[in-house]
């Protein structure tokens, strides 16, 4: 696993939130999303449950 978690143990910021949310709508998986935020894929589940949204942890193109 490469090393991108630089926010890992950081408050998620208001901008964070809505990144997330944003990626998550547009069907990103949860390895995507950590990459992108520099968090680990427990971090962006456990704040996923948080906010009661579903995540994709497979194959972000939602195509089979």
């Amino acid at each position: 696993m490469l090393e991108f978690d630089d926010n890992t143990t950081k408050q998620w910021s208001d901008i964070d939130t809505v990144d997330l949310r944003y990626s998550i709508e547009c069907g990103l998986t949860v390895a995507e999303i950590a990459c992108f935020l520099k968090r680990t894929d427990a971090e962006v589940q456990k704040k996923a449950v948080e906010l009661g949204m579903a995540l994709h942890i497979e194959g972000g193109s939602g195509e089979p």
